[in-house]
């Protein structure tokens, strides 16, 4: 699709979006996500994960813009892990033959609200976490032009038997945290298990120049829990620079994402249309046909008008310019 082609067919969209009046115009909220039928599967898998972790909290569920069949307040009505999974259940058992059947213009809208902060972590990940952090090796063994672990040989170095691990310098703690599980992280208060290994430049240096390992004490534990998640760039870093070989404890990040969307699930056709073709089917037909919003048209004839052509709307697939839309609704047909 030439860029210059389309942003001319999206400038004749724009022009024809109030061209004449619509029927089933859908209300715009700030945040709506739009699903095809097809798809529907896919998005409700989402939405009952979402219901598994607590990120989601509330699901109101409404058939055809205003029939409302159900609302739920996940948050303090599904409290444990199981009650989650069974909530997430019964919201699929209550939509899926709808969504599966729907007809010509039927709509199926998920009110949903979310709070990234209400997020848990299951026991397997937990534990997964765990097993993976106390394994992470600190320091290899050293050679004679590498650094890494050393032990003591006479006043001398030689290569370590083996690396200095994290659990080698910190305590790995799983426990249940609400719903969910939590991971805390301590530096250990007695290290003397490595006192024969320290780190150093290479093997030729002697042991007494050698440095000990040691761990950056916190003022507190550090937890992984409800609501915060790993940062694996920021945490256990790794300083020789000064008297002793150092680690920094885990850092983790807060979750505190918290909107309410609606995600609208309809019967659609799908077209596709490449401007360049001969095809008698065009935008300007479709703009006839259908209503598109006018401000989600300018914000695509805007990507479509920059120097690269593309970004969040348009995409730049195989060298060509691609661009999805959804109808507002239907044009009203008038005889005259």
């Amino acid at each position: 699709m030439n860029k210059k082609n389309i942003a001319i067919a999206m400038s004749g969209l724009t022009v024809l979006a109030s061209a004449a009046p619509v029927f089933a115009a859908v209300g715009t909220p700030s945040k709506e996500y739009i699903t095809v039928q097809k798809d529907y599967k896919d998005t409700l898998k989402k939405i009952k994960a979402g219901i598994v972790s607590g990120a989601i909290t509330d699901v109101k569920v409404t058939y055809d813009k205003d029939k409302v069949v159900s609302e739920v307040d996940y948050k303090t009505t599904a409290t444990t892990l199981s009650a989650k999974k069974e909530a997430a259940d019964q919201l699929s058992n209550l939509v899926d033959s709808k969504l599966d059947n729907l007809g010509d213009g039927d709509l199926v809208t998920f009110t949903i609200a979310y709070n990234a902060a209400e997020t848990i972590h299951t026991e397997e990940e937990i534990v997964a976490l765990k097993a993976k952090l106390e394994d992470t090796i600190v320091a290899k063994p050293a050679t004679e032009t590498a650094a890494g672990v050393v032990v003591a040989d006479s006043t001398n170095t030689k290569a370590a038997d083996r690396p200095i691990y994290l659990k080698d310098l910190f305590d790995f703690a799983k426990d249940t945290d609400g719903a969910g599980f939590k991971l805390t992280v301590t530096p250990k208060s007695d290290i003397s298990a490595i006192d024969a290994y320290k780190y150093a430049d290479n093997t030729k240096g002697t042991w007494a120049t050698a440095k000990a390992f040691s761990a950056v004490s916190p003022s507190t534990a550090v937890v992984v829990g409800t609501g915060t998640v790993y940062d694996a760039k920021s945490s256990f870093k790794f300083d020789a620079k000064g008297s002793n070989a150092t680690v920094s404890t885990m850092v983790v990040d807060t979750l505190d994402d918290a909107a309410t969307v609606d995600v609208k699930v309809i019967n659609a056709k799908e077209t596709t249309i490449d401007i360049d073709s001969s095809t008698s089917t065009s935008a300007e037909d479709l703009a006839k046909k259908y209503v598109f919003d006018e401000e989600e048209l300018d914000k695509i004839y805007e990507e479509l008008t920059t120097d690269d052509g593309y970004g969040n709307k348009v995409q730049l697939v195989n060298g060509r310019y691609q661009v999805a839309l959804y109808p507002e609704g239907k044009r009203l047909e008038t005889k005259g």
